[in-house]
């Protein structure tokens, strides 16, 4: 019987585009929980919308948020690794003034450099709290994220912004680019939280669908993709499913009649 389960969440806990099915996510956390089994997502969104996404649910995970860079329970910053204030002075230094919205995170507050009224409207609605700023002394306490906006700067570009060696591209699309600190990851912060626990990675399942899961997928004992998982990623296990939610209460139920059996 496993210790502790991890999934990520787009693409994975809500496939390919759906919404958390609120009517069964209870269930599936009751029955972990009569397991005395956490529950640990490994996401790349910040803890805010997470809070969002499981509403009080989100009191009784683990979350490993912004791709590893943080970690949160019930509204506690359990570790981080932040960017560090060089990185955070290094980006605004060379956009400001551009009008690219540049946005600096910590787990409570979104620091915004340019950007239109329209732009800061959406990422209120999106990350609740957030300020724009005209100056990196006014981002406030440690920074675990840069996200750059805009497709008219590539990879390549962006890159020698980032302090070669200290930060890495968590994610890039034609629209945006997002910076972590080159130590930060999800297996290194499941990791962190497992070994204070107590269990190994011979006790964790994982569920995950991307490049950023694959160490989890490899290192745990027990893993399954999504059929939406990124090709390379996918062929790293063999277990594979849709519906996370539906796998682990039926896995769950297998594991209480294997328990009841023991005792």
């Amino acid at each position: 019987m496993v210790k502790l389960v991890v999934s990520d969440v787009d693409g994975t806990l809500i496939y390919k585009g759906s919404y958390l099915n609120t009517a069964r996510f209870p269930v599936m956390l009751k029955n972990l929980g009569d397991l005395n089994i956490p529950f640990c997502v490994a996401t790349g969104r910040h803890y805010r919308e997470l809070k969002k996404l499981f509403g009080n649910y989100c009191d009784t995970i683990l979350c490993v948020c912004c791709d590893g860079a943080y970690a949160v329970f019930a509204n506690k910053l359990l570790f981080g690794i932040p960017v560090g204030t060089e990185a955070v002075k290094n980006f605004f230094d060379a956009f400001v003034g551009k009008n690219i919205p540049v946005e600096f995170h910590s787990p409570d507050t979104t620091y915004i450099l340019g950007g239109s009224p329209l732009f800061h409207s959406k990422e209120k609605s999106r990350l609740s709290e957030i300020k724009v700023i005209s100056s990196p002394d006014e981002a406030e306490g440690e920074i675990f994220m840069i996200s750059v906006y805009g497709n008219i700067c590539t990879n390549a570009d962006l890159k020698k912004f980032a302090l070669p060696g200290n930060l890495r591209v968590s994610y890039s699309s034609g629209n945006i680019s997002e910076f972590v600190s080159s130590n930060a990851s999800k297996y290194g912060s499941v990791s962190k939280i497992a070994s204070s626990c107590g269990i190994s990675e011979k006790d964790i399942l994982f569920f995950g669908d991307g490049q950023s899961d694959a160490e989890l997928i490899e290192k745990c004992a027990l893993s399954y993709t999504t059929y939406c998982a990124d090709r390379k990623v996918f062929r790293l296990t063999g277990n594979h499913t849709r519906d996370v939610i539906g796998t682990l209460i039926r896995l769950s139920s297998e594991w209480k009649k294997q328990k009841q059996k023991q005792n």
